[in-house]
């Protein structure tokens, strides 16, 4: 008898600790873990100001639709973007543990901060009409910058560039980690 008085006790008391087990489950191991994280993501996307954004001239010349790129035209673009003082700086920082980079094409969509990004993967299987749209297209390079403060310290960079003039034309950042659903108390 007083196991049945104590199951649903027992079922909601369960469910309760799954639940808080799953809200926990992206919250960083110490404050100062996620603080650090963030501000490694804020000096790298804080390099960037003042200098993001499209390239003037405006609108810029020698965008294409986008295409699967050459072995040769994919290290030149890479080559050209890695030269980037932003990226040059942000490689150097000593809290960066690994870098990736991914291939990517941005558009120019008519001003000053317009801009749009296309995997490069969808342009490789075949999966992306451009027929109707009216970017102007460049190719590009995301690096993603990984810190030792693990998922909480992830910050990206794009780099589009001219492969005619060899020149960047466009630089943006973002932040690539994960934000947790709350921070743990303070202690």
């Amino acid at each position: 008898m007083k196991w049945k008085l104590l199951l649903p006790v027992l079922v909601i008391v369960f469910l309760l600790g799954c639940g808080e087990q799953a809200g926990n489950t992206v919250v960083p191991q110490n404050q100062e873990q996620y603080d650090a994280g963030q501000e490694f993501v804020r000096e790298i996307l804080d390099s960037l100001r003042g200098s993001s954004g499209w390239t003037p001239p405006l609108p810029p010349s020698g965008g294409e639709i986008p295409r699967i790129l050459t072995k040769e035209e994919k290290d030149r673009v890479i080559d050209i973007a890695s030269a980037v003082p932003q990226v040059v700086e942000a490689k150097r920082n000593k809290d960066v543990v690994s870098v990736d980079t991914h291939y990517l094409w941005v558009g120019w969509i008519g001003h000053a901060d317009g801009v749009s990004y296309l995997g490069y993967g969808a342009v490789e299987n075949g999966t992306v009409n451009l027929s109707n749209q009216d970017d102007t297209w460049y190719p590009g390079v995301d690096f993603i910058f990984y810190s030792k403060f693990g998922k909480f310290g992830i910050a990206g960079i794009n780099v589009a560039v001219n492969l005619e003039t060899g020149k960047a034309v466009y630089l943006g950042g973002f932040d690539a980690s994960e934000i947790p659903r709350k921070l743990p108390p303070q202690r």
